[in-house]
């Protein structure tokens, strides 16, 4: 794997080359395998937090996985553009305004810092997230000039233990998506995603019943871009222990295929049209 700059890694988007790297300092990977009108985005997989943080972190390490989205990059590893977070979200959200991706001092009602981060402290993280903007938006740019039109699976994990009645294993979220435009793809891919099946366990899917897509990913390249649809989607924690973090080899396995297949089918069925 590479180690690249976000200039870099821009210039060889512009290009057209194909790579696999890891963006400023590691914060994020890039990986393009060919160029198609479909990417997919990791970007709470990471765990990573900066050693000079360290200090003032409060959590404990089973709490910061615990907000954090574990093994959602292994749900997107057979596609061929794919965006993944190394970093945890507790440096800073990518799902979040560059402005507001800094808690802080607290977040889900637990303390994270000791004491608020300094300025210069916040600085260097948003540039992290300003670079990882930067190179979605070129590789967005390369992929609408070439096919028109993209579509984005912008894939998340949410623990259930704490919700009282019985979640979906899948969310879609559509709080920012134009129904009236993209409803039939939307639609497509609820159904696909109530087609897989996992071992032992009850699977449906469902758009705007948890949660309803309102994270920052979405708002920017709604802002951004015009022929690009965004599919913000929930996946419960049933390939795993959300309090220990522990996986399910077979549930995961199996959860893989089938996200495989869903997306697939959907993303067909988004070219067909588009």
């Amino acid at each position: 794997m590479l180690t690249l700059s976000e200039k870099e890694c821009i210039a060889l988007i512009r290009k057209g080359e194909c790579f696999h790297a890891e963006v400023e300092s590691g914060a994020f990977i890039v990986k393009i395998d060919e160029y198609a009108p479909i990417v997919c985005t990791a970007i709470h997989n990471g765990h990573r937090l900066r050693p000079e943080l360290d200090k003032s972190f409060v959590l404990s390490d089973d709490e910061r996985l615990y907000e954090e989205d574990p093994y959602t990059d292994e749900l997107i590893s057979s596609f061929p553009i794919q965006l993944i977070g190394n970093d945890s979200r507790f440096e800073y959200d990518l799902n979040r305004a560059k402005t507001l991706s800094t808690y802080f001092k607290t977040a889900w009602e637990k303390q994270v810092w000791d004491k608020p981060l300094s300025q210069k402290q916040r600085a260097k993280s948003h540039v992290k997230h300003q670079s990882f903007y930067s190179v979605l938006e070129a590789i967005i740019e390369a992929v609408e000039k070439q096919f028109n039109n993209a579509i984005v699976f912008d894939i998340h994990s949410y623990n259930y233990k704490r919700i009282e009645k019985n979640p979906p294993p899948f969310n879609i979220g559509s709080g920012q998506i134009d129904i009236e435009r993209w409803g039939n793809v939307v639609n497509q891919f609820e159904k696909q995603l109530n087609r897989i099946t996992l071992p032992n366990l009850d699977v449906r899917a469902a758009t705007d019943e948890i949660f309803h897509g309102r994270g920052y990913l979405i708002t920017h390249v709604n802002a951004h871009f015009d022929n690009t649809l965004v599919l913000p989607t929930e996946v419960k924690k049933i390939f795993m222990d959300e309090i220990t973090g522990d996986v399910y080899p077979l549930v995961l396995e199996e959860l893989r295929a089938g996200f495989k297949s869903a997306l697939s089918e959907t993303a067909a069925f988004f070219v067909r049209r588009y």
